[in-house]
C-alpha cells in the first residue's frame, strides 16, 4: 500500500526534489554525467520519513 519515491536533482527547479516512482511516465539513459553534490543542506524540504526511510537488502 506504500509508494516508492526518488530523492534526486532536479535540473528543471536547480535544487533537490522527491519524485514517486508510479507517476514518472518514462525515463533514459543518457551518457550526461551528474556534478558532484554534498548531501548536506539539500534535503530540508524533503520528509524525515523519506530521507531516513527503511534499507531493504
Amino acid at each position: 500500500g506504500g509508494f516508492w519515491y526518488l530523492v534526486a536533482w532536479c535540473r528543471l527547479r536547480d535544487d533537490v526534489r522527491v519524485f514517486r516512482l508510479d507517476r514518472i511516465a518514462a525515463a533514459s539513459v543518457t551518457a550526461e554525467r551528474c556534478p558532484d553534490r554534498p548531501l548536506e543542506g539539500f534535503a530540508t524540504d524533503v520528509p524525515e520519513m523519506i530521507v531516513h526511510g527503511t534499507v531493504l537488502d
